[in-house]
Parts: C-alpha cells; structure tokens; sequence
C-alpha cells in the first residue's frame, strides 16, 4: 500500500483535535472499506486501476487531501498532493516531483481551481470532487494567503470581509466548477439556465449525472468509504488516507479545540501537539523506500536542517507579503494563515489555520456577517445539500446505515440534516 511521505506529515500537521474518539471512527469506518474492497475483490467486481482521472478542486474545501487519493488512484509517484513546487505560499508544496503526475495528464485539474469541463462531460473520464459547508469554506479563503480572497485591501478587517463577499470573483465557486468556469472568474452565475448559461440548476444536473464521487469535507472518513465502494480501483484503501482528516486541513474544523485565545497559551499548547504528533509521523507513516530518501532521512540533523529551510522559506515569502502591504509587524496581518507558530519552531509551513484572529473572527463571523455570507454563497449551499443528501442515499444503497458507529458519526458530525438519515 502506498503511503504518505512524512513530508506530508509536516503539509498537514494538526493543532488540536479529539485525538481518541475520532481515531475509533476512523479505524472502523477503514475496516468497513477493507472488508468491502476485499468481498468485491473476491467477488466478480474487477480491480481495473485507472488511467486517468478528472479532479474538480474547490478551493478551501479539502481539495488537496482529496489529490492525494487522486494520485494515488492513477499510480502517481511519489505519493503526495498534487501542487507544483514550491507551492503557493511558498513551502506548502513539499516536492518538485509532486507535479509529474499533472504533466503526464493523468489527474486532469490536479492542481489549481480551473474548470476542465469537456473533461466532465466526457463519460470515460471519472471525475470525483470534494465540498465543503459554504460558509465555512469561504471564511477560510478569506484568511488564506494568495489567489483566494481580495489580499490587496488595506482597509479594517471587517470592511475587507464585506468587499470580499459582495465581490462576484469570490461568489458560489462550486457552481461555477460545475458549470465550465474558473473559481474566481468575474462572471456572475445565477439559479435557472433560462437565465444564464451558468446556473445552479446547470451544476446540480452535472453533480448528478456527471460526477461520480462527491465528497462531503466534514464527512471525510465516511467519503472516502463512499469512494472505494463506487471506484473500486481505489482498493485497497490506505490508512493514511483516512487519517488526513487529522492533519490540520479544512477536514478538521469539526474537531479543533477553539477556546486557546490567549496566544502564549495557545502557541504553546499547539507546539507541545505538533511535535507530539509529529515524532509519531514515523511510525505512522513509513519513509520512501528509495534509497535516496533513506539516505536523507536517516541522519536527524540533516532532517532537522531540511525543516528549517522550509521555515526559512515560508517566513521570506510571508515577510515579503508585508513589507508590499505595509501594515507593520507579522501579527497585525489580518489575513495570515499559514502562520508559524514561534521564531524557533520548524515546520510552520503546515496548511492548519492557527491564525488567532482567525480562530476568533470564525466565532463571530455568522452571526455579524451573515447576510454577507449568505449573498456570497446562497447557490453553493443549494450544492452542498445535495451533496449531503446524496451521500444519505449512498449509505443506504450500499447498507452503511446499518452500522450503529456511522450513524453516530453521521449525526455528530453532518452540518445538513436529511429526513431518511436522522
């Protein structure tokens, strides 16, 4: 089984989470997919691995967790997400080889957020995807480095947020990747296809019959169950796969601890998890069997050395940022996320938004801005409820339901509520 590198283990390193509770439902909701993929193994079911693949990548939406799986479907290597080296922000892409795979046209879209759409509408291409709940998504764009939100505004934090909203560049994404357009284009969408070309009823049609797996962020382990059940190339499944929901990505905001407002406190808890969490990546997740890696790998100093260079990195890129913002010192950057966590940590390039007023403004933010949040993605949650309520139906399709453990998780952890999944 082909595993994650331990270089993903520091691009999804995780502050906080339920470590105990979520790690049960995750060792059994990834027994059910062994059992099943070995029972259609046994069964007249072919394993036939695919060529090519089709990934419609939502941004903020755990789009890179679902690359990793993508990769691997099509016999990527190395394992890892798809991004092109050095990423952005810089240091968020661990590997120049990471992009081979988008090169050799084997995952369609594996990188980036444009619209491949004749891809879709091929029948002999499989195109899977990923949503996340709207405003939770969009949240973190907004204090996501880079293409996702209006990053040249200089004004307080919440006229920026109201700007970004009412911008149509950052309005219902996941329609638009339905439809045949970039996330970010300018182009407004609309609710009918009488009245205009691209409109929520144009994406849900594709969602339905054009998409084969669409997954739901906040239902990770259960998503990728769903995946291996209806692509059964993806067998057998790999644990670390389903794991990802613990290393920091938009997957965990379920399971973060959000009470840390103190920031000594709060960096120094997350320190302590971080190398906790990481000095069990080993075991967790084996090195590369190349001989070249074990030869990096091997000695501590070389590693600890190829960590600070990463560090180093990241910290340029985001000084960088500041210095053309000219809003002074790091701390006051309302729109960092990819921040590191002290002058001496390594491995602060990791993906988990530890950004305190992040943590807080998300506290707030749907209760202060949420017509602005509800004009900015009032199509899109249209989308992730039939997202969810597809995924109801596919638990009952393939008997999943009958398991107590998933409708535990189902009830604790989907944001949608579905009549035939209560």
């Amino acid at each position: 089984r082909i595993v994650v590198d331990v270089a993903i283990i520091l691009f999804f390193a995780t502050p906080h989470y339920k470590a105990e509770k979520v790690t049960t439902y995750t060792k059994q909701i990834f027994e059910i997919a062994t059992e099943k993929c070995h029972n259609m193994t046994m069964s007249t079911v072919k394993n036939v691995k695919l060529s090519q693949l089709h990934l419609i990548r939502i941004p903020k939406a755990s789009s890179t967790s679902l690359s990793v799986v993508a990769r691997r479907l099509v016999g990527c290597y190395p394992p890892g997400p798809c991004c092109r080296w050095p990423g952005d922000p810089v240091g968020s892409c661990p590997s120049k080889e990471l992009f081979t795979c988008q090169l050799q046209n084997k995952v369609i879209g594996c990188s980036h957020h444009h619209s491949h759409y004749e891809a879709l509408l091929e029948s002999r291409i499989n195109s899977i995807s990923i949503i996340r709940e709207p405003f939770s998504r969009a949240v973190s764009a907004f204090f996501y480095p880079g293409i996702h939100h209006n990053v040249d505004c200089l004004k307080g934090q919440h006229q920026c947020f109201i700007e970004y909203s009412s911008d149509p560049r950052w309005q219902n994404v996941a329609v638009k990747l339905l439809t045949g357009l970039y996330a970010y284009s300018p182009m407004k969408v609309c609710r009918l296809s009488s009245e205009c070309p691209h409109s929520l009823q144009l994406a849900l049609k594709n969602l339905e019959s054009k998409v084969v797996f669409m997954g739901v962020a906040e239902l990770w382990e259960l998503s990728l169950l769903i995946l291996h059940l209806k692509l059964p190339a993806a067998c057998p499944p790999s644990y670390s796969e389903f794991l990802l929901a613990q290393k920091g990505n938009s997957t965990t905001s379920r399971r973060l601890h959000t009470s840390f407002y103190d920031n000594s406190v709060y960096q120094n808890h997350y320190k302590k998890e971080f190398d906790a969490n990481l000095s069990k990546s080993v075991d967790l997740f084996p090195l590369s069997t190349s001989s070249k890696h074990r030869k990096i790998f091997s000695n501590n100093s070389n590693r600890q050395k190829r960590r600070k260079r990463r560090f180093e990195r990241y910290n340029t890129y985001h000084n960088r940022i500041l210095e053309n913002r000219k809003e002074g010192p790091r701390k006051k950057n309302p729109f960092n996320s990819i921040q590191s966590n002290s002058n001496n940590t390594i491995g602060g390039e990791n993906r988990a938004n530890i950004n305190i007023d992040y943590i807080h403004f998300k506290e707030t933010v749907r209760e202060k801005f949420f017509k602005e949040l509800q004009n900015q993605n009032a199509l899109d949650v249209e989308v992730y409820r039939q997202a969810v309520y597809m995924m109801c139906n596919d638990l009952h399709r393939y008997k999943l339901w009958d398991y107590e453990f998933i409708r535990d998780y189902w009830r604790k952890y989907a944001v949608v509520k579905v009549d035939h999944c209560q």
